[in-house]
């Protein structure tokens, strides 16, 4: 909540080629964790049974967004889901004790506060700090998508909106800690799907809110979330992550890429995957920089907007149109 009066006046280093590096970067990130799932060196190998599914899950989802109108085309990642959940069933992906634990779950539940405490390490500021600053990078991309996805004239991030929805992050991240819960932040995929779908209405938000409120107290669906076979999970984070890939993509070059621009742009994107590939760099590195390499998102950025200051020294701020007589 405190950076986010300072990103209007930071519209002159946010360029929106910086803001579509944070969305490539959530994308990229989102798609290598899920493939890490399936292809890391500690993931369980890929039986026969679970390329099947995936394969089944994936294209019912994509020949939906492709070739579906209406409600079909709407609902392609809902319906995707249940048809992977169909075919795990079929192959023999999800055992009795899945089950055993979704029918376990209460049909009806209530909060329950009884186990809440606080406390407050110090040690633990700096890198809070640092996750602050990557979150509400996060939420800038986030909805700097939103923003392109609704706005045909879109040329370059709205600082005022981007900042109203910071805010809201934060004040939603601090009753969720008085409340003994996880932090908040936007939802990139849920983007993602906004714009693999077309349906980006408001009115539309405010149904899937309430719905959401609604299922907070239905115990059973959450549970049945909780098994979804990872070939059918990786499958729709697939579909997703393509559309805010492009996105960032679209965004990243929607102005003339000159050799500043370029540089800025290649180098992070380097750096952001070298995090990603190599998860172990934070590790070997000094501990007062580890929170920032620990993270691809934050050390792009980082880098991103250092060079954008860097490479401002030399660049003109006058322009002289010189309009000579006879011509």
């Amino acid at each position: 909540m405190m950076v986010a009066p300072l990103l209007h006046r930071l519209r002159a280093v946010f360029h929106s080629e910086i803001s579509g590096l944070v969305i490539f970067l959530i994308g990229m990130s989102g798609g290598i964790a899920g493939l890490r799932s399936l292809f890391g060196p500690q993931a369980v190998p890929l039986a026969a049974e679970e390329w099947r599914v995936a394969g089944v899950t994936l294209a019912t989802m994509v020949a939906l967004n492709v070739w579906g109108t209406g409600t079909a085309r709407m609902l392609c990642a809902l319906i995707g889901l249940c048809v992977g959940y169909a075919a795990s069933l079929t192959a023999g992906l999800m055992s009795h004790g899945e089950f055993a634990t979704v029918a376990a779950a209460p049909w009806i539940g209530w909060p329950d506060f009884s186990g809440i405490s606080h406390t407050f390490d110090i040690a633990q500021a700096l890198p809070f700090a640092i996750a602050s600053i990557a979150v509400a990078m996060m939420a800038v991309g986030t909805i700097t998508i939103c923003q392109r996805m609704n706005d045909a004239a879109w040329v370059r991030p709205d600082m005022k909106s981007a900042m109203r929805g910071v805010v809201a992050d934060g004040i939603l991240t601090t009753l969720s800690g008085l409340c003994g819960a996880f932090g908040t932040n936007t939802s990139t995929p849920s983007a993602g799907l906004a714009a693999a779908t077309g349906m980006s209405a408001r009115r539309v938000a405010y149904a899937v809110g309430g719905l959401f409120i609604i299922l907070e107290f239905l115990p059973k669906l959450p549970a049945l979330l909780a098994v979804m076979p990872r070939p059918v999970i990786v499958s729709a984070l697939m579909l997703v992550v393509t559309f805010i890939i492009i996105n960032g993509l679209q965004v990243m070059t929607s102005r003339l890429l000159d050799a500043r621009r370029t540089l800025v742009i290649g180098l992070s994107v380097v750096a952001g995957i070298a995090v990603e590939v190599f998860p172990d760099l934070a590790a070997t590195a000094p501990k007062f920089v580890a929170p920032v390499i620990g993270s691809s998102l934050v050390l792009a950025t980082v880098i991103a907007l250092s060079l954008n200051l860097l490479f401002r020294i030399g660049v003109g701020k006058t322009l002289t149109l010189r309009l000579e007589q006879g011509q």
